[in-house]
């Protein structure tokens, strides 16, 4: 894993701007700071060496015809196959003399010099990166499918910035202004999604996309979709165990390649379990295994994690999570958070990778099974609320539930954007007839209802909603965000896009059933783990913020929204905020404690950077 940086401009001051943006991301990269310049064009990269570890392999690379020059974030795990593929197929350029390098990086840049941006349609991995081609003075931005790894990118007055980062592309921005039309999607969803920053300057790349700059204008080509894996097949779950089983075993062997210490989160849940499972065959000596137990006894799972860890004979390493020290890193880590996001697992999700960090330089986790194969309880909810018996009586469940929070799944007002509702009021956060005071109209756009989704089952649409939403704008750039501020790479292989296509594929019941979840996962992990260690009712892994908010960290909210002189307030109403404020610490609504915490972390965040223009 890595850091990219760079600037496409005719100014004079592209080389100062681009050092300075790579510097905000050594702690991306340790191991080694590039920066490559020629003509109008200067690339960072901040390196955490992963695969091939010596000086050949840094970046940024240029290909062996001298063309083209990458800067690479990320890894591909069949460059060895693609390696073979390029001897195979140009033997007068690789078949004698081969590759300078062991890297996956040289691949990638000499697929493109030999099949151009198509290429990327090759990997398999995580990514992002860019190549320049100095020939015609093109500039190509690519990201992986599902948009496990970042990329933000600027295009101001024939000027292209681009970063792995926020905090990296703001070091070589002249100007930035507060995006306000985003700012009612972070309070209803927590994060901003895809493909808005809280800048107006600067936009998240869409994940599956890749993008050609010629200096004057910038062209997006999609070329994987999601959506053209909904359709069910007919497939028995005994036809379908099997087939899952071989995806899974193949898609960890690949994500164990490194030549630097590896190592697996393992929570004591089914996701990290079944990874750690398979991981733990497929490796020489033991598998180093990490958990960190939780200070909320309603959500600790190490124990679990302990006992499966001892049947897969894994060198267990187990961290307590200590309540004081979580709490001192409230101010820290909203200082490093790089843009808003409201998601408190941010916390343990740090702690686990500063621990681990201290044995190895990469673990694999179990993200994205929740959402491939229906691991939250919000996909119920969908079920429901598509249930014309339930609208009937819905009026009732409303007077009954009146002041809880499950009374705002019963508001009328939830059909206008169901999905993205079913989600805020699950995470606690604004729903958006809560948000009245702004224009909604861009929520229309999260809502996934194309032509090629209209047939889900509604708890599938949920989950498809979370897949391409939540699971990539909060739990991946969380992910990102914890790992890499302690340069630990974080591999997820249940989000191989083999897996992803066949998960989409598969009936609803071979995932949920009478509120059994992820059934084929079990059923898969059952033939390394005895089902009575993980056969159980979903915890996860979160911190007690609704009391931590009135107690503990009582302060934050304290300062940062019951203050005149705060800018926050020129951007969301006053009364709006303190009365959210108000009926969380009055006990009246205690489940307003992640609305307090993201108008907390959004109050912050414009504090620290008083140089963004509100305007």
């Amino acid at each position: 894993m890595c850091g990219i940086a760079g600037i496409y401009s005719f100014s004079d001051d592209t080389q100062s701007r681009v050092e300075s943006m790579n510097r905000a991301l050594i702690h991306r990269g340790p191991d080694n700071q590039g920066i490559w310049i020629d003509k109008n064009i200067a690339l960072g990269h901040s390196r955490l060496s992963i695969i091939d570890t010596s000086d050949l392999a840094a970046q940024p690379m240029i290909s062996a015809n001298k063309r083209f020059v990458i800067a690479f974030n990320g890894e591909v795990y069949n460059f060895k196959e693609l390696s073979d593929n390029l001897k195979k197929d140009f033997p007068e350029k690789y078949g004698k003399i081969g590759f300078k390098t062991k890297s996956d990086t040289e691949i990638v840049l000499e697929l493109f010099s030999c099949y151009g941006p198509k290429s990327v349609t090759m990997l398999n991995g995580m990514f992002a990166y860019v190549i320049y081609d100095r020939e015609e003075n093109k500039l190509f931005l690519f990201r992986d499918r599902i948009g496990i790894k970042p990329l933000f990118f600027s295009i101001l007055n024939d000027e292209v910035l681009f970063a792995s980062e926020l905090q990296s592309i703001m070091k070589g921005l002249k100007a930035k202004t507060l995006n306000k039309e985003a700012i009612p999607l972070y309070l209803h969803f927590g994060y901003f999604p895809e493909p808005h920053t809280i800048l107006n300057e600067v936009k998240k790349f869409p994940a599956a996309h890749y993008a050609e700059w010629d200096g004057k204008k910038i062209s997006f080509t999609k070329y994987w979709n999601p959506e053209d894996y909904t359709n069910t097949v007919k497939i028995s779950f005994k036809e379908a165990v099997p087939l899952f089983h071989k995806l899974l075993e193949e898609s960890v062997c690949g994500s164990l390649i490194s030549d630097v210490p590896l190592g697996v989160f393992l929570s004591g849940g089914i996701d990290s379990s079944l990874v750690a499972a398979i991981a733990s065959t497929k490796t020489t000596g033991k598998l180093k295994t990490f958990t960190v137990s939780s200070p909320d006894p309603q959500h600790d799972e190490s124990l679990f994690a302990k006992k499966i860890a001892k049947h897969l004979n894994t060198e267990h390493f187990e961290m307590s999570g200590n309540e004081k020290a979580i709490l001192s890193l409230a101010e820290p880590l909203l200082e490093k958070m790089d843009e808003p996001l409201a998601d408190s697992s941010l916390f343990p999700t740090y702690i686990i990778s500063e621990f681990s960090r201290q044995h190895v330089t990469v673990a694999l986790g179990g993200d994205g099974g929740d959402e491939l194969f229906m691991g939250y309880g919000t996909y119920r909810w969908a079920k429901r609320l598509n249930n014309v018996f339930v609208r009937l009586g819905a009026p009732m469940a409303r007077l009954y539930l009146k002041n809880t929070r499950h009374a705002q799944f019963f508001n009328p007002q939830i059909y206008k954007y169901l999905k993205s509702n079913i989600f805020s009021i699950e995470q606690n956060l604004f729903p958006s007839w809560e948000l009245d005071s702004f224009d909604t109209s861009l929520l229309k756009d999260f809502q996934a209802n194309s032509s090629k989704t209209k047939h889900l089952s509604p708890s599938s649409a949920q989950a498809f909603f979370d897949l391409t939403h939540y699971l990539k704008d909060d739990l991946l750039v969380k992910i990102d965000r914890a790992s890499m501020l302690n340069s630990l790479e974080i591999r997820p292989p249940l989000l191989d896009h083999k897996i992803v296509e066949a998960a989409l594929q598969l009936p609803d019941k071979f995932k949920a059933k009478n509120g059994n979840m992820k059934i084929i996962l079990k059923e898969i992990l059952s033939m390394y783990v005895p089902r009575e260690l993980f056969d159980r009712q979903k915890r996860g892994f979160s911190i007690p913020m609704q009391q931590w908010l009135k107690k503990e960290l009582a302060y934050l909210p304290e300062k940062y929204l019951n203050n005149d002189s705060l800018r926050i307030f020129s951007v969301i109403p006053k009364e709006d905020i303190l009365k959210t404020y108000n009926l969380y610490m009055s006990g009246k609504c205690d489940w307003f404690y992640n609305r307090v915490w993201t108008l907390t972390v959004l109050s912050h965040f414009l504090e620290q950077h008083k140089d963004i223009e509100i305007v």
